[in-house]
């Protein structure tokens, strides 16, 4: 499983559905630019967790998007430090599918099922949900894209605000109460040789890797999961991603794909603040061959990309 798809479960515990604001033919990237919201939007987000929910399945918070365009650093002042493995894969692979299904609890079917497909240096994540956008980590034009079936809609973002955000995130979050909250230093541990875990605050996820034939493909997959990771920094819903990061560098550098994560979250319900458990678990499967029907959304995504109307990314989100 990977470590950044259970986001996109936590996130529907915290999501409030609310009107769309109207489109805008302004371009995007300058409208990146003009959103200069301090750290301290990112820290309402923050502050915000964990939520005390009256129902665990109808969180109602809402939060903002955080994009702060002031660079604090030239170079890619990761969060954490991305393993050098990332940057020197040793031979390339190819194209390749993860599937990923998502359960939440003790129930049988998965309530989301994501393929993301690598190809020609970009990633590609397809959500089976509707209501999910469609991303493209286009990693060769250092762009993201977020691409809005329903409303016919894209976004996107550069690569270098989402490395930014993340490490102001790291040079300006300093109290030791709030990183622990954030699980900002979360030190990962390796139980056994595929065993993994990291916890922190209310927090704690297990995951069992495995050894792909090709250690390019864990090297690969690793970038994408870190990728997503500082996409959802950059789009505040669920948990922190930060301590997810931690861990998935840590496999990465063990050249290890991630099989199954456990996920458990202490939630507090009411105005007693009663402990309530939220369980969430993965799992990922990788597939060298692509299908004809993962062929086809890769060229849907394509013309998505050119036919959407683009909207600035302030204006994307509800």
């Amino acid at each position: 499983m990977n470590l950044f798809r259970t986001t996109n479960l936590e996130s529907r515990l915290s999501r409030r559905e609310s009107q769309r604001p109207a489109v805008s033919k302004r371009n995007s990237r300058g409208n990146v630019a003009r959103m200069s919201l301090a750290l301290a939007v990112a820290l309402t987000w923050l502050a915000a967790l964990p939520g005390q929910y009256s129902n665990a399945q109808d969180a109602q918070v809402t939060r903002p998007n955080p994009i702060a365009p002031s660079a604090i650093a030239s170079s890619d002042p990761s969060t954490p430090a991305r393993p050098a493995s990332y940057r020197n894969a040793a031979k390339p692979t190819g194209s390749w599918m993860a599937i990923t299904h998502i359960y939440q609890g003790d129930h049988p079917a998965p309530v989301d099922t994501h393929h993301v497909v690598y190809e020609n240096g970009s990633y590609y994540d397809f959500s089976d949900d509707e209501s999910q956008p469609w991303t493209i980590f286009d990693l060769p034009s250092s762009r993201v894209i977020l691409l809005d079936r329903k409303r016919q809609l894209r976004t996107s973002v550069p690569t270098k605000d989402l490395i930014q955000l993340a490490a102001r995130a790291e040079a300006e979050i300093t109290d030791p109460t709030d990183r622990g909250r954030y699980g900002m230093d979360a030190v990962p541990s390796r139980t056994s040789d595929g065993q993994f875990s990291v916890s922190y605050a209310d927090t704690v996820y297990r995951v069992t890797g495995i050894r792909p034939e090709m250690p390019g493909l864990a090297v690969e997959y690793g970038r994408f999961v870190d990728w997503a990771c500082r996409l959802n920094v950059a789009r505040p819903r669920g948990v922190p991603p930060f301590a997810r990061m931690k861990l998935n560098a840590v496999m990465t550098s063990a050249k290890l794909l991630p099989a199954e994560t456990a996920v458990t979250l202490t939630r507090h319900i009411g105005a007693d603040r009663t402990p309530a458990k939220i369980r969430l678990r993965s799992t990922t499967t990788i597939d060298r061959q692509l299908t004809d029907a993962m062929t086809q959304r890769i060229n849907d995504a394509k013309s998505m990309r050119v036919l959407f109307q683009e909207i600035p990314w302030d204006q994307y989100e509800h």
